[in-house]
């Protein structure tokens, strides 16, 4: 997962894309697709994800990096009979050099 631009705490409109590395037969038995993550201080969690052929897209909102620092990614798909994950990625998310005006 790479992205050209720097992305920045609580920033809107990133997307995030991760390879869910299956086969086109395997896709076609999968129901849910989650993008994982961790977060700088450990916290875990899960982002519901949309399937863009075998990608798994997420385009934050605002408020989903809320902290800076080294974030983990990994892809993770469920259906009735497979429950596969993806390798991890990692994004640097970065602190704003002056509060935002909110």
């Amino acid at each position: 997962m790479a992205t050209k631009d720097d992305v920045f705490v609580n920033q809107k409109g990133v997307l995030l894309e991760l390879d869910s590395e299956l086969s086109v037969e395997d896709l076609a038995r999968v129901v849910t697709g989650y993008i994982l993550y961790r977060k700088p201080n450990g916290q875990t969690g899960r982002l519901p994800a949309t399937f863009e052929g075998n990608v798994l897209t997420y385009l934050t909102v605002g408020g989903e990096l809320d902290q800076s620092g080294p974030w983990i990614f990994q892809a993770h798909v469920v259906g009735d009979d497979i429950d596969a994950y993806g390798t991890f990625a990692q994004m640097e998310v970065k602190k704003h050099l002056i509060a935002p005006i909110v």
